[in-house]
């Protein structure tokens, strides 16, 4: 993730990354879900991306632990900093989909944004 972001960058001039839903774990992640350490390592490659991509917005689909529970997370990453995540809403519940018996849906709409992103 990391090489395609910074070729896009300067191959292609792109501004923006996107990459898919659950990225970090691939999905759907299922049980592992219930393993403390895939947390860790979640948490270890968002800041490790976060820290080394630098001059184009990267978004990118993880599980996140937050107050409430489990979501199924989108965070826009720039340079060095988590600027805004969103919290999947809408759990698809049918045939492969098992989403909520892993994930808390959120209640809030539209994306939180770091402090320092809303006053500026």
């Amino acid at each position: 993730m990391i090489d395609c972001a910074i070729r896009a960058r300067d191959a292609l001039g792109a501004q923006l990354v996107v990459f898919p839903e659950l990225t970090l774990t691939g999905y759907p992640p299922e049980d592992l879900l219930l393993r403390p350490e895939l947390h860790t390592a979640v948490l270890r490659a968002l800041t490790d991306i976060t820290r080394r991509v630098h001059g184009i917005d990267v978004l990118l689909g993880y599980p996140r632990q937050a107050p409430g529970g489990l979501y199924n997370a989108a965070s826009v990453l720039r340079d060095g900093a988590i600027i805004a995540t969103y919290h999947k809403q809408h759990l698809p519940n049918y045939s492969v989909f098992d989403e909520k018996r892993y994930f808390v849906p959120a209640t809030r709409h539209a994306w939180s944004m770091c402090r320092a992103c809303r006053s500026g």
